[in-house]
Protein backbone atom coordinates (compact mmCIF):
# COMPACT_ATOMS: atom_id res chain seq x y z
CA UNK A 1 0.00 0.00 0.00
CA UNK A 2 1.20 3.75 -0.50
CA UNK A 3 1.92 5.57 2.48
CA UNK A 4 0.53 8.99 1.83
CA UNK A 5 0.11 11.08 4.52
CA UNK A 6 -3.80 11.62 5.25
CA UNK A 7 -2.65 15.78 4.56
CA UNK A 8 -0.83 15.14 1.23
CA UNK A 9 -4.58 13.69 0.33
CA UNK A 10 -6.59 15.99 1.49
CA UNK A 11 -4.29 18.49 -0.20
CA UNK A 12 -4.05 16.77 -3.28
CA UNK A 13 -8.66 16.53 -2.87
CA UNK A 14 -9.00 20.26 -2.38
CA UNK A 15 -6.62 20.86 -5.46
CA UNK A 16 -8.48 18.51 -7.59
CA UNK A 17 -12.23 19.72 -6.42
CA UNK A 18 -12.89 16.30 -4.74
CA UNK A 19 -15.97 17.16 -2.44
CA UNK A 20 -16.91 13.58 -0.96
CA UNK A 21 -15.64 11.08 1.65
CA UNK A 22 -12.41 9.22 0.63
CA UNK A 23 -10.44 6.76 2.46
CA UNK A 24 -7.07 5.94 3.14
CA UNK A 25 -6.44 2.26 2.92
CA UNK A 26 -4.39 0.11 5.31
CA UNK A 27 -3.36 -3.54 4.18
CA UNK A 28 -6.82 -4.65 6.68
CA UNK A 29 -8.91 -3.06 4.17
CA UNK A 30 -7.33 -3.84 1.11
CA UNK A 31 -7.37 -7.22 2.00
CA UNK A 32 -11.16 -6.82 2.80
CA UNK A 33 -11.80 -5.90 -0.53
CA UNK A 34 -9.23 -7.88 -2.08
CA UNK A 35 -7.45 -4.81 -3.25
CA UNK A 36 -4.67 -5.76 -5.79
CA UNK A 37 -3.69 -2.82 -8.54
CA UNK A 38 -2.55 0.83 -7.59
CA UNK A 39 -4.03 3.12 -8.04
CA UNK A 40 -7.66 1.46 -7.09
CA UNK A 41 -10.55 3.59 -6.73
CA UNK A 42 -13.45 1.87 -5.10
CA UNK A 43 -16.94 2.99 -4.76
CA UNK A 44 -18.58 1.37 -2.20
CA UNK A 45 -22.40 1.66 -1.01
CA UNK A 46 -24.02 2.04 1.89
CA UNK A 47 -24.41 -1.74 2.85
CA UNK A 48 -20.45 -1.81 2.20
CA UNK A 49 -20.64 -3.56 -1.01
CA UNK A 50 -18.64 -2.84 -4.10
CA UNK A 51 -20.86 -0.63 -6.36
CA UNK A 52 -17.86 0.09 -8.78
CA UNK A 53 -14.22 -0.45 -9.18
CA UNK A 54 -11.57 1.30 -11.20
CA UNK A 55 -8.01 0.45 -11.38
CA UNK A 56 -5.52 3.61 -12.71
CA UNK A 57 -6.91 7.13 -13.03
CA UNK A 58 -10.52 7.48 -13.13
CA UNK A 59 -12.63 9.75 -15.22
CA UNK A 60 -13.85 12.45 -13.08
CA UNK A 61 -16.70 13.09 -14.89
CA UNK A 62 -17.96 9.35 -15.01
CA UNK A 63 -17.32 8.57 -11.36
CA UNK A 64 -19.12 11.44 -10.22
CA UNK A 65 -22.11 10.37 -12.11
CA UNK A 66 -21.91 7.01 -10.65
CA UNK A 67 -21.93 8.35 -7.26
CA UNK A 68 -24.96 10.50 -7.61
CA UNK A 69 -26.57 7.53 -8.45
CA UNK A 70 -25.78 5.52 -5.51
CA UNK A 71 -26.51 8.76 -3.50
CA UNK A 72 -30.01 8.21 -4.85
Amino acid sequence: MHKESPDLVRHFMTRAGMRYPVAIGKDRLAARYNVQPMPLTLLIDRDGRIALSHAGIVDRNKFEAAIQQLLR
